[in-house]
């Protein structure tokens, strides 16, 4: 392991000298099987996606749980994937929506098919991963690769999402990370300690601090029930601007949530909110 968290990889895992040269094919039925694409190997330290003169490594759950990439020459650096891997019954996705060849500008331009194998070596990397977790996450509108991150690292924090999905309060999660994450992706160490603050510090004093608002029970309530996907700008405009939604905000009424929809899309609930424009294009941008 190196001073940054990235895996050493030993002489046999490096994939420096593994090269795709596209030759010219013959134009006959089924050339295109021939043409350079993306190779899959399970190591010791997980998945390895190699393309090119550089790979993608997808960490193992039982050793060090991670997602790091390695291009032409360039050290290896962590990526931060923010794209739904698992589906809601806790399988993993076709191998394209994975990948980060798929979502990452820089890699893109390598413009490689996924390999044949793909599918099936994804479905392997997951399942090391327990089952329960895994329907857990997949259940989640978003940050899923970081919830499966901060469960690797934090029992507490495992158990805590368990009892969330059981309880469906998810949303209160979701959108915390959501605040979180705002300006930047969240780094190891600081999702270690996100985890840990959100399981033993009261949830309206979470939510204030993540948040930078003086936020009260009901802001946590209607939080919880929120089953999609919200920006954390917009759950910060919300908190806001949460007085015209008052009387919405129950623990039992998913009404709320649609005004909430409604309410983002009003340029009436959007004026005079400032809007964050330094946001990173990409969660995988380091």
């Amino acid at each position: 392991m190196t001073d940054n968290g990235s895996p050493i990889l030993g002489p046999a895992e490096k994939l420096g000298d593994r090269t795709h040269e596209a030759k010219e094919q013959p134009r006959f039925p089924g050339y295109e099987k021939l043409m350079p694409s993306t190779c899959y190997r399970a190591t010791r330290e997980g998945l390895l996606e190699s393309f090119g003169s550089g790979y993608v490594l997808y960490g193992r759950w039982d050793r060090l749980f991670g997602c790091w990439v390695k291009n032409n020459s360039r050290k290896a650096i962590e990526i931060y994937p923010d794209w739904p891997i698992l589906s809601e019954n806790g399988l993993a996705r076709p191998a394209k929506q994975i990948s980060a060849l798929s979502h990452i500008p820089q890699l893109k331009s390598h413009n490689l098919p996924i390999g044949a194998k793909a599918n099936i070596s994804f479905a392997q990397y997951f399942y090391r991963i327990p089952k329960i977790v895994c329907t857990t996450v997949g259940r989640l509108p978003s940050h899923q690769w970081a919830m499966l991150d901060m469960a690797s690292q934090d029992s507490g924090f495992t158990w805590f999402m368990l009892e969330e999905s059981q309880y469906e309060r998810q949303g209160f999660m979701t959108a915390c990370y959501s605040l979180a994450t705002i300006k930047c992706p969240l780094t190891r160490r600081e999702r270690n300690k996100f985890a840990h603050e959100i399981t033993s510090t009261k949830r309206r004093d979470f939510l204030s601090k993540v948040s930078g608002i003086a936020c009260e029970n009901r802001h946590v309530r209607f939080l919880e029930k929120l089953d999609f996907a919200a920006p954390g700008v917009d759950v910060r405009r919300f908190l806001n601007h949460s007085h015209r939604l008052r009387k919405y905000v129950t623990r039992s009424s998913g009404i709320g949530a649609l005004l909430f929809c409604l309410l983002m899309a009003s340029s009436q609930f959007q004026s005079n909110v400032p809007v964050f424009t330094d946001l990173p294009t990409s969660s995988a941008a380091v």
